[in-house]
């Protein structure tokens, strides 16, 4: 999951603070987490 993260976002945390560096770790959770949700609901339900 995360080495998908880190690909997939380009997340390379290089900031000066703790709170910018916990939002953009944030952000690419939630994009990854919105991504996944989308895939998960779009799939056909074998029946």
């Amino acid at each position: 999951m995360f080495a998908g993260q880190k690909h997939r976002f380009g997340l390379f945390v290089r900031t000066i603070g703790m709170v910018r560096a916990r939002t953009k770790i944030g952000l690419a959770n939630l994009a990854y987490n919105l991504k996944r949700f989308l895939w998960i609901e779009t799939r056909p339900v074998a029946a």
